[in-house]
């Protein structure tokens, strides 16, 4: 797990990963072992830290569940890899400069039209009036 951090070359995706699938993905029982070793402890504190490191890491995976959801638009069969890289980031189309114009063309479009029946609409109405007299 050396080296698996947010400034690792994947930016930390196989970290989260890690976390997210939980169990013995990291920091397995014999590495718990092999950490008793240069700190001895009794039995039972080895039970107790054991205990406590299950219950971080079942508490960090929903923290990074919202990390690891895949937010492409890109349809994936069952047996694809997911990308080496986070997909997490949601981009809206307000935040697409081509989009938010083509919709204030739209809008003002939408308004010309409303407009232009409305004084269509006017004209008709003097229109019949005069008629009426």
């Amino acid at each position: 797990m050396s080296n698996m951090h947010h400034r690792s070359a994947d930016g930390g995706l196989n970290f989260y990963r890690c976390i997210g699938t939980g169990g013995d993905s990291y920091i397995r029982i014999e590495t718990l072992n092999s950490f008793h070793e240069p700190f001895g402890m009794s039995t039972k504190g080895k039970q107790c830290l054991q205990v406590a490191v299950e219950f971080v890491k079942d508490q960090l995976k929903p923290i990074v569940a919202e990390l690891l959801i895949d937010r492409t638009q890109v349809r994936r069969g069952e047996n694809d890899v997911g990308l080496p890289h986070l997909t997490c980031t949601e981009v809206a189309d307000e935040e697409l400069p081509w989009i938010v114009k083509a919709q204030a063309r739209d809008t003002e479009a939408r308004k010309a039209a409303e407009a232009a029946r409305a004084k269509v609409a006017a004209e008709a109405a003097d229109h019949d009036t005069i008629m009426e007299e």
